[in-house]
């Protein structure tokens, strides 16, 4: 076990100082072109990534300072520790104040499925919203640097508010595992933008046919047949594949993120990472595929910031 972890901690540490230096090189450039502009433009937009990014790198301290620990299912099929367990799942279950303003009674272990459904249901409400707007946000922006902020933003702002529905917070090791994938998932956005023109010649016949089987009146769905149509309008399919694939990503953190957090019984990592991608390989067309007026109203790209979830506080 020592051995595995002299191997692994220092791994760890220069993946996290890889990512901080990366994102640390997509402020600079963005400084450069703002000061080309004008120098104070250029203070301006140094200061405030500077402090968006000191920010959202303390999000992470903070949901594990605020909220209660996490209660990890037993990983064995001992009665007495399962029962345990579940008491006291019963028991911050009956604090919950979204379960108690919607009013659900949970008086034993028959009505842990249901509040975890209640759950469930608003952290998919959560995670749906701001997949679709990462989708709007990187699908706009067109620049491989801003989409690794806004990516980096909806991740932490996704892992915060579900963390908040369930009141708990992740295990230690599942929030190291969390923030390893986000910090990939935003590398990822950035090399996306150089890899896109490939991916468009070889799947783009299957990918607008995957949009438009999820309704013909879609704001995603009529921009991508429309360059079958109209030439020149590649760009708008490479945004619309661009805001996808981040929109995915996202919507994989807020999957796992619901997992641990609403998890019932043993859980393994590996499994839950895979089963969560492929959820969300099913759902990203449906949700990102909105009727035009619903797409539109949820362009706010960053508003709400770290809206807390009501009835996630604690009594």
């Amino acid at each position: 076990m020592r051995t595995i972890r002299f191997i692994i901690v220092p791994i760890l540490i220069l993946l996290v100082l890889g990512f901080v230096l990366f994102l640390v090189n997509q402020i600079s450039s963005l400084v450069y072109l703002a000061d080309r502009v004008d120098p104070l433009l250029g203070d301006i937009v140094l200061w405030g990534l500077s402090g968006l990014f000191f920010g959202l790198m303390l999000v992470p301290l903070y949901t594990y300072l605020s909220l209660p620990k996490a209660q990890l299912p037993p990983q064995t099929d001992d009665p007495k520790l399962l029962a345990d367990y579940r008491a006291s799942l019963v028991r911050r279950y009956q604090k919950n104040r979204i379960i108690r303003r919607e009013q659900l009674l949970v008086e034993g272990e028959k009505d842990i499925p249901a509040a975890v459904a209640l759950l469930n249901r608003h952290a998919d409400r959560v995670i749906q919203y701001n997949t679709i707007r990462t989708f709007a946000g990187t699908a706009i922006s067109q620049n491989g640097t801003f989409d690794s902020l806004i990516v980096f933003y909806f991740s932490i702002n996704t892992v915060y508010r579900v963390s908040r529905i369930y009141w708990q917070r992740t295990s230690l090791r599942q929030l190291l595992s969390l923030y390893s994938q986000i910090g990939l998932i935003v590398i990822g956005a950035k090399l996306l933008e150089d890899n896109l023109d490939q991916y468009l010649e070889e799947n783009i016949d299957e990918f607008i046919e995957e949009l438009a089987n999820h309704g013909a009146e879609t704001t995603a769905s009529v921009g991508a047949r429309a360059t079958k149509i109209i030439p020149g309008l590649g760009n708008v399919v490479e945004s619309i594949v661009q805001g996808t694939f981040n929109g995915l990503m996202v919507l994989r953190i807020g999957l796992i993120t619901q997992k641990f957090c609403g998890a019932t019984h043993a859980i393994n990592r590996k499994a839950i990472r895979r089963e969560s991608f492929i959820e969300a390989r099913k759902r990203i067309f449906s949700i990102i595929a909105v009727p035009r007026k619903e797409f539109f109203s949820r362009l706010n790209i960053f508003g709400n910031l770290f809206k807390r979830e009501k009835g996630a506080d604690p009594i």
